[in-house]
C-alpha cells in the first residue's frame, strides 16, 4: 500500500521505465488495493511483448481516473494470410477483442460481489443468510450485519443476539427481560406462550422520521426472528405519533395498557 493514488502510480511507471512487464490482472489488483479507477482500456498489438502486459499509463486528473494501454495479439493472426492486408477486419477483430476483455474482467472481478464491503447487490446476498429487513435498513448496516453474519448466526434467536444486531442496525441499546418469574412476562404470558420483554430506555432519535424508522426496525426484527410460540413486548417510554409510525407501543409505568404489541 502507498501513501497516495499518485505514488502508487508512479511505482508502476517506474516499472514500465525499466522494462519489466506487468500483467492486466495482477495491475488489476494493485489498483484495487490502492483505490485507483480505470477509464479506458486501449490495446495495441507489439511483437515480442507477453499477451495483456501494460503497454502504458495516460492521465490522472481530477477525477482520478486514469486509461491505460495493454498489449494484445491480434486475433488476425490466426486467420489465413489472405485476409492479414484487411486494415477493417483488423479493427473489427480488435473490438471483439475488447469486449472480450470486459467479460474476462467481469469474471476476474466476480469476487467483489461476494464480499459484503464491495458487493453491489447487498440486498441479494443478505438474502443468502435470511436478512430481509427491507428498505428501511441503511445500506451500511447491511453491509455490516452480512460482514458478521457466521458469528452472529452462532447466537441466532438467543438474547445476546438480538442485542448485538439492533445495536448494528439503529445504534440504540435495548434490555431483554426473559425471566418468566419476573411481575410483568409472568402476566403476559399464557398457557401456549411465554412472553418476554424488550426495554428501550433511551430515547431513538430526536428526529421524529428518524425515532419512527429505528422503531420499525426493532419491530421487524422481533417479528422476523423471535422464537416460536413467544410473546414480545417493546417498552418504549416516548410518544411515537400515529401518523407517522403504525407501531403500537407499550408502556409499563402504570399498569399494562391494551394495545401492547402481541406477536
Amino acid at each position: 500500500m502507498f501513501k497516495s493514488k499518485k505514488a502508487s502510480l508512479k511505482y508502476i511507471q517506474k516499472i514500465l521505465d525499466m522494462k519489466i512487464e506487468i500483467d492486466y490482472y495482477r495491475l488489476m489488483t494493485f489498483f484495487e488495493k490502492n483505490s485507483i479507477e480505470i477509464g479506458n482500456i486501449k490495446i495495441v498489438e507489439i511483437r515480442g511483448v507477453s499477451e495483456l502486459t501494460l503497454v502504458s499509463l495516460d492521465g490522472f486528473g481530477e477525477d482520478e481516473v486514469i486509461d491505460i494501454t495493454l498489449n494484445s495479439q491480434s486475433l488476425m493472426n490466426f486467420l489465413p494470410l489472405i485476409y492479414h492486408d484487411k486494415n477493417f477486419l483488423k479493427r473489427y477483430l480488435f473490438g471483439i477483442q475488447s469486449s472480450i476483455l470486459n467479460i474476462n474482467e467481469i469474471i476476474f472481478n466476480i469476487s467483489k460481489e461476494f464480499r459484503p464491503e464491495t458487493s453491489h447487490y447487498i440486498d441479494w446476498l443478505s438474502s443468502w443468510f435470511g436478512i430481509e429487513y427491507g428498505d428501511i435498513i441503511d445500506e451500511k448496516a447491511k453491509r455490516k450485519i452480512v460482514a458478521n453474519v457466521v458469528e452472529l448466526y452462532q447466537s441466532r434467536g438467543t438474547k445476546s443476539y438480538f442485542i448485538i444486531l439492533i445495536k448494528a442496525l439503529v445504534d440504540v441499546d435495548i434490555i431483554i427481560d426473559d425471566d418468566k418469574n419476573s411481575p410483568l412476562n409472568r402476566n403476559l404470558s399464557t398457557k401456549r406462550q411465554r412472553a418476554f420483554s424488550v426495554i428501550i430506555e433511551d430515547k431513538l432519535s430526536e428526529d421524529k422520521d428518524e425515532e419512527s424508522r429505528k422503531y420499525s426496525i426493532i419491530q421487524n426484527i422481533f417479528d422476523k426472528e423471535k422464537p416460536v410460540n413467544t410473546k414480545v413486548f417493546i417498552k418504549y417510554n416516548y410518544n411515537i405519533e400515529e401518523d407517522i409510525s403504525d407501531t403500537k407501543l407499550v408502556s409499563f409505568n402504570d399498569d399494562i395498557r391494551d394495545d401492547s404489541y402481541d406477536y
